[in-house]
């Protein structure tokens, strides 16, 4: 009866421990036709996680965007002050079941940036998983699963206004000058 014990223990423990599963991150942007100038925002996602507790990563962005923004989503309280080493961190704890979050499209964090300059660039967030603060945190699952993932973003110059558009409100502008100064002189 023992041994028996200590087989469905270790195997009980040998699937927490080593859990295979198929995590996935989507790095979602709001816009599609970012413009120089613009604000704009990713969002972070997760699919295919069972009782998730915990997350931290890193962003790796452009240092021609300015950063005017992290939002950890709800119901995930901010741990990002608590780990000083770790750009972005959330945590979500329950005393009643169930203790993790489960699902598909979990939305981890909405990051919020300016771009300043055209062209195409590479965005990623990183998590080391040699740091206690990041990764993607399962409930009996260790060790934490990575983060780690990037993608393109392309920002374009803001429009200009072609030359016949600025000839023809020029045109126009003459006009009402000229219909104003003909309406003073009908009334002298």
């Amino acid at each position: 009866m023992k041994t028996f014990i200590n087989v469905i223990f270790g195997l009980v423990f040998s699937l927490a421990v080593n859990q295979s599963y198929a995590a996935t991150v989507d790095l979602i942007v709001n816009d599609a036709n970012i413009l120089v100038g613009e604000e704009f925002t990713i969002d972070v996602k997760v699919s295919g996680v069972s009782d998730l507790i915990a997350f931290g990563f890193d962003e790796n962005h452009d240092a021609s965007w300015n950063p005017t923004g992290v939002s950890v989503a709800p119901p995930f309280n901010d741990d990002s002050a608590l780990f000083p080493s770790t750009d972005v961190a959330g945590s979500f704890f329950s005393l009643f079941p169930p203790f993790g979050l489960s699902g598909d499209n979990i939305l981890l964090a909405s990051l919020s940036y300016i771009a300043n300059t055209a062209g195409t660039f590479s965005f990623g967030i990183t998590s080391d998983l040699t740091m206690l603060s990041q990764g993607l945190f399962e409930q009996f699952v260790f060790p934490q699963s990575d983060l780690t993932t990037s993608f393109d973003v392309t920002i374009n110059e803001a429009s200009v206004p072609e030359p016949p558009v600025v000839i023809l409100m020029l045109v126009g502008l003459l006009g009402l000058m000229r219909a104003t100064k003909s309406r003073i002189r009908s009334r002298d």
